[in-house]
């Protein structure tokens, strides 16, 4: 054992980096909600009730949903207990991939490769979640190890195959991702074999196969499902430069660590190595699963998001590094120490993975709900569906009261309003406590009864409000009251002196488009996170208008974002012609892809019907976002 660490020392501290940073403080990581959809698909008391209520419905293979059944059914369901065989898979990936790369390349390429399977957030962070992506990224590996030994080392014997076939059939009802790779892997073998070792290699293929079959039915059923479409938007072409971003952390240290190696590598190119083979395999089993996925999510439903390349992801390394020809010992352990140094950083200080992954959203909403609830506070939990069941997971597991109200108690906008206008009689201040995909107008009408942000608690996948009554915590941007031309807004003289008077505007049958708002974005807004509120008041002669609150976000080429908000939201069968209305309208910016150049917001009021109305106090805010909502998958600001 000394002998093999002095010898091979570098990678014993990558090893040990690669425990440290997976374990560091295992009992506070928290289940994500994938993680409890997984756990909650497990309740059942027979094996064919799982397969058919807690495998089909989904769209993943069998393979995880059956491992955590009999899993925790040994060792229990706490969170820890759960992660612990993930985070030894993604342990047991750097090793591998060290293995496989000191033989393909030298120990230089391996350690460099290595480290940053070790370090980036990446492997760090999927290896701490309970889903197929590290287990996939171990049994890909894994069976490159084999395959290299059957098609490149020419080892043919039982125990190599029999590995092949076993590992090669775990990939396959793990992810259909990982299938795909393992598929492209087998295909490739072909082409390194003689006639007699190619037709034991189909026939390995052929028992593969045969191991699936079962999983057939499941899969067909799945099939129906199709991809993601209700919340993954398809890839654009720049997809893949996203992706390289997102890998290295979004860091320009980590992108100038990778930039001075290739530049190192190319001032004594290993041509052999860089050229060779193995290098091509690389090549392939990266591009190809990308290529299908992104062809797939384009022509036909969405499935390529960054967690599926997750399997082909330590083939893209040797395509930076592979022509870095071997170092001395003190030169490698530079390298690594400089890789490891810079990756660490990053990650525990600029993308903050142990404060922001740690703190789960669904915890933390009940936690702020019992720390502020009071006699003078209403308290209002926005989590549907699956969300639910978490709280209410958590509400057992920690004996707290229910003692607020669900989002969806109320049955549209209105009944809300309704509800708040109550509210704000009887209790001084309200608790929100909402979920990633809360609709936006909840907080701009909170704010008409309580305008004050006492905090806001931001959180990975959602936040939690305080809000009491006195000055607003937003300043408004820009308000049209229609007494005199603003700045940002299409001129009053636009529009007939009969409609534009007593400082009102009256939209009839002569006004299809009520004056703009128009603004360049860049003007408008701090953050990508950003909120933009918009609201008008109305009177109408009618309580049946179909007028729309609109929003667009415009370059010169091309439109970005059309959403509106029809008047009949706000508006119901009890509003008389002596009533003012308030017409609400939010753009969540960081659910739009704002990072084209030269976009311009513009809001306006629609009137395709010619109906009758009155306008006023035409406003639009910009409200702070929560900066770290989908801060897993994307910069922090």
């Amino acid at each position: 054992m000394k002998n093999w660490i002095s010898t091979n020392y570098i990678i014993a501290i990558i090893l040990i980096v690669s425990v440290i940073l997976r374990f560091f403080n295992l009992f506070e990581i928290p289940f994500t909600h994938d993680e409890f959809s997984t756990l909650f698909r497990t309740n059942f008391s027979s094996f064919d009730d799982l397969i058919e209520k807690g495998v089909k419905i989904d769209a993943h293979p069998a393979g995880l949903q059956v491992f955590v059944y009999y899993y925790k059914q040994l060792f229990g369901d706490k969170e820890w207990v759960i992660k612990i065989p993930f985070l030894l898979f993604g342990i047991g990936s750097v090793w591998l991939t060290y293995t496989i790369f000191y033989k393909w390349y030298n120990q230089t390429v391996a350690l460099i490769c290595s480290s940053y399977i070790s370090t980036l957030q990446y492997t760090v962070m999927y290896s701490q979640i309970a889903r197929p992506y590290a287990s996939g990224l171990f049994f890909v590996m894994a069976l490159v190890y084999f395959w290299n030994r059957i098609c490149f080392e020419k080892r043919h014997t039982l125990f190599n195959y029999t590995m092949y076939v076993f590992i090669a059939s775990l990939c396959l009802y793990n992810h259909h991702f990982s299938a795909l790779l393992a598929f492209v892997i087998s295909l490739s073998g072909l082409f390194f074999m003689s006639k007699v070792e190619r037709w034991k290699f189909i026939l390995c293929g052929i028992i593969i196969v045969m191991l699936y079959v079962p999983h057939i039915s499941v899969f067909l059923a799945q099939l129906q499902i199709g991809g993601l479409s209700e919340w993954l938007s398809k890839p654009t072409p720049i997809f893949i430069a996203y992706y390289l971003f997102y890998l290295f952390q979004f860091s320009y240290m980590v992108i100038g660590v990778i930039s001075l190696l290739i530049i190192y590598s190319l001032c004594d190119f290993n041509k052999q190595n860089y050229f060779s083979k193995e290098n091509l395999m690389c090549l392939i089993w990266f591009f190809i699963p990308f290529l299908i996925g992104y062809l797939y999510s384009v022509l036909r439903s969405p499935v390529l998001q960054y967690s599926v390349l997750i399997f082909s992801f330590p083939f893209l390394l040797p395509l930076f590094f592979g022509g870095i020809k071997q170092q001395g010992k003190n030169v490698n352990l530079f390298i690594i120490t400089v890789i490891i140094g810079v990756n660490i950083s990053v990650l525990v200080f600029q993308r903050q993975h142990y404060t922001v992954f740690y703190q789960s959203i669904y915890k933390n909403i009940l936690k702020d709900y019992n720390q502020f609830k009071s006699n003078a506070t209403i308290s209002i939990i926005d989590a549907e569906y699956s969300h639910r069941d978490i709280e209410n997971h958590y509400m057992k597991k920690w004996n707290i009261d229910s003692d607020f109200i669900w989002m969806d108690a109320f049955v549209d906008f209105m009944s809300f309003q309704q509800f708040l206008k109550q509210s704000s009689v009887k209790y001084d201040t309200l608790y929100l406590g909402a979920v990633f995909d809360s609709h936006p107008l909840i907080v701009p009408l909170i704010q008409e009864y309580y305008p004050k942000i006492v905090f806001e608690h931001n959180f990975v996948s959602g936040t939690t409000y305080l809000f009491t009554k006195g000055n607003s915590s937003h300043d408004i941007t820009s308000v049209m009251d229609f007494k005199s031309n603003r700045k940002g807004w299409t001129k009053l003289e636009t529009l007939s002196k009969k409609n534009v008077r007593n400082e009102l505007c009256e939209m009839d049958s002569t006004i299809e488009y009520s004056p703009s708002f128009e603004i360049p974005l860049y003007q408008l807004i701090n953050d990508d996170d950003n909120y933009i509120d918009i609201s008008v008041r109305i009177k109408p002669f009618s309580n049946k208008i179909k007028a729309t609150l609109v929003s667009t976000l415009d370059t010169p080429t091309k439109n970005i974002d059309w959403r509106g908000t029809d008047f009949s939201t706000f508006i119901d069968s009890s509003v008389v012609d002596t009533d003012w209305v308030t017409i609400y309208h939010s753009i969540k910016l960081s659910d739009i892809n704002i990072r084209e150049n030269d976009i311009k917001l513009k809001v306006l009021v629609w009137n395709p019907h010619k109906d009758h109305f009155y306008m006023d106090d035409f406003k639009v805010k910009i409200r702070k976002g929560n900066p770290k909502i989908y801060g897993f998958f994307n910069k922090l600001n």
